[in-house]
């Protein structure tokens, strides 16, 4: 009974609340591992090299390709795009100067036509003033062959009466 008595004697105005899902023992799992070192470890410092390296040999690779693609591709565009316009602009700058040329030898052409024009119209002139000239030596030509032919039909005459004039002194001499 002593136990009970134990058990029945209320202390002091409180009352014990059991709750099973308080009062439960929680399973604790405590592991007896040593605690991780502060530092990365060998595997993460040898992962770390690699990728350091894969990254280092990458751009390597890369600036690689730039260079090359600049080495040979700056030639190329060189010659398909630079080169042709310089070429065209030679031609341009040659073709430019037969031009210049062409029209120059096209006034000189012009100006010798000019002066071939004015020449011909003096040559017109020299011909209409000769042709007039011609029509008056026409005209005193005709003049002068009727005068000759009256003054060879006056000396026929003359011939004819001296002639006569000869017979008669020598019929009156003789």
């Amino acid at each position: 009974m002593a136990k009970r008595e134990k058990e029945s004697a209320p202390e002091s105005g409180l009352v014990k609340v059991v709750d099973p899902l308080y009062d439960a023992s929680v399973a604790v799992d405590v592991s007896h591992e040593p605690p991780p070192p502060s530092g990365p470890s060998v595997g993460q410092r040898v992962r770390r090299f690699f990728e350091v390296l894969l990254r280092l040999i990458s751009w390597v690779i890369i600036f690689h390709c730039l260079r090359c693609s600049l080495y040979y591709g700056v030639p190329m565009l060189y010659q398909r795009f630079v080169a042709p316009v310089e070429q065209n602009t030679a031609q341009m700058a040659e073709l430019h100067s037969q031009q210049e040329q062409t029209e120059q030898e096209l006034t000189n052409l012009q100006e010798q036509i000019k002066s071939l024009q004015e020449g011909q119209s003096q040559n017109v002139k020299s011909l209409v003033d000769l042709e007039k000239r011609a029509g008056e030596l026409d005209k005193r030509l005709g003049k002068t062959e009727t005068e000759i032919a009256a003054h060879t039909k006056s000396l026929a005459a003359l011939e004819k009466i001296q002639s006569e004039l000869q017979a008669q002194d020598e019929a009156a001499l003789g």
